[in-house]
Parts: structure tokens; C-alpha cells; sequence
């Protein structure tokens, strides 16, 4: 354990479990070389508990920021589903559109910034995939990444690799051997009329064959005045996680997510991302709610 001594019987104090500000101080007393080894280990533990957690639907992500290049509110939208009778505040629910794409000219840009706080390209730039080629509207395309090099925790660690997809500006990370094994790279002329090309095509169609999803997506929220509908807002999730059938799909639905966002007009938005399917179940149980009131 750094910076308690030796420990009969090995394992961590009791008054240490859990104390991560403690385990950081701690680490400060070390050399630098071993302030990164030990740091890194810590960060790929904490990856692999989040990873476990999310599989399992135990995971509360708190509030999470939508992170997007366009984000709108979708036409017929917000919805007022209730009002409180004292204070007229209103609950709303919006259907939001977003687009995690990354046009040409922001990919080259983001490029151009990763190499100049690098100070050298390095690895980072644009990868081509034709082992991985795609038929879409009729025609083969390789698949294209952008990659940028991530700072390393320790000089010892392989590399890893920040991806952005046309249809996604914030995709999987991967180690720069998987990279390397899949995907070429190729001057950013060659990439970029295949980049624009998936990122017109992607727009509301989904990635043939695979599992990265389209372009622009639908997100349903409800915001506004919360804690006047929160009876009603428990009781609609726990109808709906009940008529799932899937007791994975239950466990992810089993909480529900704050999120922020800021749309393209500039203005945020904070809320509970809810399932569209229970709307029509929650403005019943707002109307019996408000009529009871």
C-alpha cells in the first residue's frame, strides 16, 4: 500500500478502501516514472469496474453531457404534459435530433491540433480500411477513420489511439496494433472525399452490416418542472421496465439518466432521458395525478 509500510498479512487498510484522494496524495511522494506506472494501473482497474458495471445495468452515470455536432429540437416539440397548479411551472418532454457526425474541414481541423500540441504527426492522421469495405447506395467503399494520439500514462504503454468516424465524432478508442492491423494511412486528399462521402451518406441511414449506428439519432427528454411529476415519472418506468421482456433490457433501463445539452440556437437544456414507449403512460398518469390535486 504506498505510503503506509509493510502490512501484516498483506491487503489494503480498512481506512484506505474507497479513499482515492488519498491513494493520489500518496502516489505524489513517488518518482515520476512510478507516479505513471502506478497511475496507469489504477485508471485500466477503474476501466475494467466501469465496463463490468454497464454490462451488469448497475451503473449510474450521473449527469451526462451530450456531446454532438448539431443538436436540435425535433418540429412539434416541447410538449407541455403538465402544469403545477401553484406555481404554473410546466413539465415538458422534447425530442431532441442529434447529430454525432464530424464533417471534413472539423476532422482536418481537430488533426491539425492534435499534431501541433503533439509537436510531430507521429501516428496520428487518417486510416483507410479496404479489408473492411462497405457496399452502400451500390458502391464499395473502404471504411475511414480519423486517429489521434492519446497521451500516454507512462512511457512504457501502448499507444493508444482517440477515434473519430464520420458518423461519429467521439467513437471507441483502439490500440494503435488493432488500428494498424485493419487500417492503412493515407494522405488527408485520399481521405477526405471518402470522409464526406460516408458522412452524407450515414445521415439518417444506418452503417450496413455493422453495429456503429447512423448519423443522427432521436433522444426523448423530459424537462422543466421534475419534482412535481416524480410520482408519476417512477410509476411510468416501473410499467414500462416491467412490459420488456428482456431482463437485460430491464437492468439498463432500471435507472433514469440526467442529461445537459446545448442546441444548436445556443440554448441548454437539462432533463431525464426517458424511453418515447412510456410518454403515452406518463401523460395518463400526469392527468390522473393533476386531477387528483
Amino acid at each position: 500500500v504506498v505510503g503506509v509500510g509493510p502490512r501484516a498479512g498483506g491487503g489494503v487498510p480498512t481506512e484506505m478502501r474507497g479513499r482515492v484522494d488519498r491513494f493520489l496524495n500518496r502516489i505524489l511522494g513517488l518518482g515520476l516514472r512510478e507516479q505513471q506506472m502506478l497511475f496507469g494501473y489504477f485508471n485500466e482497474v477503474y476501466e475494467a469496474t466501469v465496463a463490468a458495471s454497464r454490462s451488469g445495468g448497475t451503473f449510474e452515470d450521473g449527469i451526462v453531457s451530450l456531446q454532438a455536432e448539431g443538436i436540435t429540437i425535433r418540429e412539434g416539440y416541447p410538449q407541455t404534459i403538465h402544469t403545477d397548479p401553484h406555481s404554473g411551472a410546466e413539465t415538458q418532454v422534447l425530442q431532441l435530433t442529434i447529430d454525432r457526425g464530424l464533417g471534413f474541414e472539423a476532422a482536418a481541423k481537430r488533426l491539425e491540433e492534435a499534431v501541433e500540441s503533439a509537436g510531430e504527426e507521429g501516428q496520428s492522421g487518417f486510416y483507410l480500411s479496404f479489408a473492411f469495405a462497405c457496399r452502400l447506395r451500390g458502391k464499395a467503399r473502404p471504411l475511414v477513420v480519423l486517429a489521434t494520439e492519446m497521451r500516454r500514462l507512462h512511457h512504457r504503454a501502448e499507444l493508444k489511439m482517440r477515434i473519430a468516424r464520420p458518423h461519429n465524432a467521439l467513437a471507441a478508442p483502439m490500440w494503435i496494433a488493432d488500428l494498424a492491423r485493419s487500417y492503412q494511412k493515407v494522405p488527408v486528399e485520399k481521405a477526405k472525399p471518402i470522409w464526406e462521402a460516408w458522412h452524407q451518406d450515414l445521415e439518417r441511414q444506418n452503417f450496413p452490416k455493422r453495429s456503429y449506428g447512423m448519423r443522427k439519432s432521436e433522444l426523448c427528454m423530459v424537462a422543466g418542472a421534475l419534482l412535481p411529476v416524480w410520482k408519476p415519472l417512477k410509476c411510468a418506468l416501473d410499467i414500462h421496465i416491467a412490459s420488456l421482456s428482456s431482463a437485460a433490457a430491464r437492468r439498463k433501463k432500471k435507472h433514469m439518466r440526467v442529461v445537459r445539452a446545448q442546441l444548436d440556437s445556443g440554448v441548454k437544456l437539462i432533463g431525464l432521458q426517458v424511453d418515447e414507449a412510456m410518454i403515452p403512460r406518463l401523460e395518463e398518469i400526469c392527468r390522473q395525478h393533476q386531477g387528483q390535486a
